[in-house]
């Protein structure tokens, strides 16, 4: 039975694995109204009704929108209905 390997063996392997987050949804302040502007972290759009799409290969916990409106921290960690909360800053 030459050429026949045994299913058992095991063999180590080496693999490089790149993964990038997809965050997106509304940005908006505390008081609901959408927040837009350009995103520091990539510059990409923040649209005017607050829509943004931000892909990262880090976890992200907030992220920086400057627009019309100044300065503001988007928090990434608790969205609610695919909204995120921003303040100023």
């Amino acid at each position: 039975m030459s050429g026949i390997t045994d299913p058992l063996q095991v063999y180590p392997v080496k693999a490089e694995v790149s993964m990038n987050l997809l965050y997106n949804g509304f940005l908006v302040d505390s008081q609901g109204a959408p927040v837009s502007g350009t995103l520091q972290e990539s510059g990409d759009t923040v649209y005017p009704n607050g829509l943004f799409s931000l892909a990262s290969s880090t976890l992200l916990q907030e992220i920086t929108v400057s627009g019309k409106q100044g300065r503001y921290r988007c928090d990434l960690t608790k969205p609610k209905d695919k909204r995120f909360l921003c303040v100023p800053g």
